[in-house]
């Protein structure tokens, strides 16, 4: 089954749900949480993101535009834990926060686009750096952010990319959208 369809179908159960993984050491002190938060639209329509950020401004604006938009979202604090999880395979659209990043963001790059080169990576960064934007996109990735976020361009790169996806599934893998 579609990992996308799947998530739209654990979306109709319910509309939010929340995963936590919650390590404790033998005094029972919690030692890491959480691993990551799933937040399922109950929508057919939209497109499945893995959003990797530490910053909880970024996390709460992706999840509030995740439930207007009818988006599934996979939200993981570092990439080392977003690769981890097996769902986070297929997931056709990846955003990359650089603030705190567990890792550089080519080998983040690299760590997700050798899984499948179809993906659309997006980098959001606080970097004015012109040339970054270009080396985003030799390097394989989608496209470029720069912070402050705003929400309109959020949506409309989500938006494009998801196209993007969808038309590279169906005329080149033979997949439906």
């Amino acid at each position: 089954m579609d990992t996308s369809i799947a998530l739209h179908l654990a979306g109709i159960l319910t509309s939010l749900t929340v995963f936590f993984l919650v390590l404790k050491n033998a005094s029972g002190n919690v030692l890491a949480s959480p691993a990551f938060e799933r937040v399922c639209s109950g929508s057919n329509t939209g497109p499945a993101l893995l959003v990797i950020s530490q910053d909880r401004g970024c996390q709460e604006r992706m999840k509030n535009l995740a439930e207007f938009y009818g988006w599934d979202l996979l939200l993981c604090p570092t990439c080392k834990s977003a690769a981890a999880l097996p769902e986070s395979a297929s997931i056709p659209i990846v955003v990359c926060d650089t603030d705190r990043l567990d890792m550089n963001w080519r080998d983040a790059f690299q760590l997700f686009l050798n899984a499948d080169r179809s993906r659309c990576v997006v980098l959001c960064t606080q970097s004015d750096d012109n040339r970054l934007w270009q080396e985003v996109i030799r390097f394989g990735g989608y496209d470029l952010i720069r912070k402050p976020i705003h929400e309109e361009q959020i949506v409309r790169t989500i938006q494009f990319a998801w196209a993007f996806w969808k038309t590279v599934h169906v005329r080149f893998r033979g997949g439906a959208a």
